[in-house]
């Protein structure tokens, strides 16, 4: 909302930017709301029964995308879950769900990597932790060369082996 409330001003629609802004600010109010002090990261929350998932994927750390998350927030969501090897970091980044989740199987959204998730963490990461985004930039590259080298546009890649690897499956 706040990208479009600044596309709405310069288009001269001032009413659509008003209302971009309200949403924009309902929006970082209900997000804030998400973060869990006690695992230090942002969760979903099921909206049948408003309670929080603790299944931990890329989308936690879109708040920084947002530009929601305090620096200590940034910092702690980085050093306890980005970095964790058990979790995200690793040869291959960012699996779509935590490599050590129980339903991890490296398969579409429990496990495998999906370029635009890697592309929205990326922009959060830029806001907070320039050169985490340029890792995560510099992996992603070379996961995306090596399937394009081999002539694949891949939906998905591999967490586990790496985008030329799905032949072998």
């Amino acid at each position: 909302c706040g990208y479009l409330k600044k596309m709405a001003a310069v288009l001269g629609k001032t009413a659509d930017a008003k209302e971009l802004q309200l949403r924009h600010d309902q929006f970082r109010g209900v997000t804030s709301s998400l973060w869990d002090s006690t695992t230090g990261i942002y969760l979903n929350r099921y909206l049948d029964s408003a309670a929080n998932s603790y299944r931990l994927s890329p989308t936690l750390f879109y708040p920084m995308l947002a530009g929601v998350a305090s620096d200590d927030q940034a910092k702690r969501m980085l050093k306890e879950h980005y970095d964790n090897p058990e979790e995200f970091y690793g040869n291959y980044m960012i699996p779509s769900i935590a490599l050590n989740d129980s339903s991890y199987n490296n398969e579409y959204l429990k496990g495998a990597i999906w370029p635009p998730m890697n592309f929205l963490v990326y922009l959060g990461l830029k806001k907070y932790n320039p050169a985490a985004a340029r890792d995560l930039a510099d992996r992603s590259a070379r996961l995306f060369k090596d399937a394009w080298a081999g002539h694949f546009v891949l939906e998905n890649i591999n967490a586990e082996k790496g985008s030329a690897r799905f032949e072998d499956q």
